[in-house]
């Protein structure tokens, strides 16, 4: 998945202790937690002060030796502890609950920005759904190990070492004979510990296995049903739940399990305690102070214990997060890169290569475009077009040569100054599931009503958007489903005219549309490219035949540069071209 091809995978503590470093900025809230968590285990050894103290009194033959009021002091003391206890447990959980939940949204604030900050070509080797899962159920899984795991180291080893310091006082044999069963604890949970990380990873792989094939059903619903596959759909779906059934069940198998084992441990203590008590006629008081402890013992042990698995689990999640994080975007700024804050002059591709891996798309194309030309690029597909002028917003970097701007390569400017100076318009528009104003807006945010509203009049789409119920502020739905296709492309055309860029590319931008659409987009189109240079690619050789310069690609090379009129009578590549979309239209007419 990695950009790098390099795969993070580091040991369990190491990942546990980087996944700290994200608690540090929040560490008054964890000292409030951990004062309160001292004061809840003070409350626990209270407790059993209160009854070796009180009990004997309680029980005393000898009613007359303390008086009724002793006794009411003594019961009182019982709620007092317990409000104590409660308050300082409600405290310390809040407390780091809130660091828990507040690391968590820190890590998907992260992930997301990383996510944005990565080249195109991480999305194209990424799954939606994966990324999806990696931002909301991974960090979800962190939560657990930050709140209460953090909570349960605040509170339990305290409680621990009072409840264990009041049965040695008690009768240090007994605690002995009690003790030595707890260490067998650590048996269990270190073998299934181990399984719970191997298991949760997978688990975690699988419902990101799971989100896919629903974002790919949901966003792909049309298609769907247009071939009848909805029960092959549903069986893919059937398949990926039940492989994360089953993992989810071995992580819940390795984790029950452990509870039992401690119960069983403790139970046998138990029996211990009981013949002893009998043997060696210990007094009641004792023995209540004595069995208050022991249970109180019980929940830090079993906490305690379970820290390992919760670490593992969590560890197994935070992996995956760092994985992303970790992964290095391949075009970034340089350092020392500078603002393009001047007028662009001239754009020069120079010997450019470039390829995805082994295979060239690009092979050594140089030109050289100068301010207001309008350049088009044609060739059948795979031809390298789009590849091509994808390399001037950078998304991706050249293999070999260089794109100059005004002289300078452009991997000498900032990413954003240069991108402010692009418009895009794309044959795939993409709208948000927001109003029509903030989608027009889009990229210029303090951007005022009626700029927007003029942008909308001179791509031709002010008329339709007023027809509709709430105008500008009609919500639009998910990819503007709620639209038509020439009405997306008019609503994409006054995005890019309200952006109002030096440098615009038209990647097919009329090629999916009916002959009215693309008559409207067409005009709005004409509005946008006034006074801009223009890079665009075009099926439909119409619509480019006014084009300064067109340059013609065959097999990622340029083969042809010339005006239309001039490249036809050539009676080359171009000429093939068109007479083969003349025959094809002319056979539909």
């Amino acid at each position: 998945m990695p950009e790098n091809g390099v795969k993070t995978d580091l040991k369990p503590d190491a990942t546990y202790r980087r996944l700290l470093a994200w608690v540090v900025p929040y560490r008054m809230r964890l000292l409030s937690g951990f004062v309160a968590g001292t004061l809840y285990s003070l409350a626990n050894g209270a407790f059993v002060w209160v009854i070796k103290g009180g009990m004997h009194e309680v029980f005393s033959p000898d009613e007359t030796e303390f008086s009724s009021a002793f006794i009411i002091v003594v019961a009182l003391c019982f709620p007092a502890v317990g409000l104590l206890r409660g308050a300082a447990d409600f405290l310390a959980t809040y407390c780091f609950r809130w660091v828990g939940h507040r690391v968590v949204m820190d890590l998907r604030n992260a992930v997301f920005f990383h996510i944005h900050d990565m080249s195109v070509s991480y999305f194209s080797k990424s799954r939606t759904g994966e990324l999806i899962s990696r931002t909301t159920n991974d960090t979800m899984l962190i939560e657990r190990a930050v709140s209460t795991t953090i909570s349960d180291l605040a509170k339990q080893p305290l409680t621990l070492i009072f409840m264990v310091a009041w049965v040695f006082g008690i009768d240090p044999k007994l605690a002995v004979i009690s003790l030595i069963v707890f260490p067998i604890c650590i048996v269990p949970v270190a073998i299934f510990g181990r399984r719970v990380r191997r298991y949760s990873k997978q688990a975690q792989e699988r419902i990101a296995d799971v989100i896919s094939i629903l974002q790919e059903s949901v966003a792909g619903a049309r298609i769907v049903k247009a071939f009848g596959m909805e029960e092959y759909e549903v069986g893919r779906f059937k398949a990926q739940t039940k492989a994360f059934f089953g993992r989810t069940m071995r992580v819940a198998k390795a984790t029950a399990i452990v509870e039992p084992i401690i119960v069983f441990i403790a139970s046998v203590g138990i029996a211990l305690l009981l013949v002893y008590v009998r043997s060696a006629k210990m007094p009641v008081d004792e023995f209540f102070a004595f069995v208050a402890a022991y249970f109180m013992m019980y929940e830090p042990v079993k906490k305690l214990s379970k820290i390992h698995v919760h670490i593992q689990q969590s560890s197994a999640a935070a992996d995956r997060i760092f994985e992303v994080l970790d992964t290095a975007s391949t075009v970034t700024d340089k350092p020392g890169a500078r603002e393009l804050n001047e007028s662009i002059s001239e754009i020069a591709f120079d010997h450019v290569r470039f390829s995805y891996g082994d295979e060239p798309v690009i092979e050594d194309v140089s030109f050289e475009v100068s301010s207001g030309d309008k350049i088009a690029f044609v060739g059948s597909s795979g031809a390298g077009k789009t590849t091509l002028v994808n390399l001037l917003p950078r998304f991706y970097d050249v293999t070999d040569g260089a794109i100059l701007v005004n002289g300078q390569d452009l991997r000498d400017v900032t990413l954003s100054s240069l991108r402010k100076q692009i418009g895009l318009v794309t044959q795939d528009t993409f709208l948000f599931n927001d109003t029509v104003a903030n989608n027009i807006a889009y990229g210029s945010s303090d951007a005022q009503r009626d700029a927007i509203e003029d942008a909308a009049r001179r791509s031709h789409a002010h008329d339709f958007i007023t027809a509709m119920p709430d105008g500008y502020d009609t919500v639009i739905g998910e990819r503007g489903v709620r639209l038509s296709g020439g009405q997306r492309q008019r609503l994409s055309i006054a995005r890019a005219i309200l952006r109002n860029p030096p440098i615009l590319i038209l990647d097919e931008a009329t090629s999916a549309l009916d002959t009215e659409s693309e008559r409207m987009v067409q005009a709005a189109l004409d509005e946008l490219i006034t006074g801009r240079t223009v890079f665009a690619i075009a099926h439909r050789l119409s619509t480019i035949s006014n084009c300064d310069r067109i340059i013609v690609l065959d097999g990622g090379h340029v083969v042809e540069t010339g005006t239309h009129a001039e490249l036809l009578a050539m009676g080359g590549a171009y000429k093939r071209l068109y007479d083969m979309q003349f025959d094809v239209v002319g056979g539909r007419g």
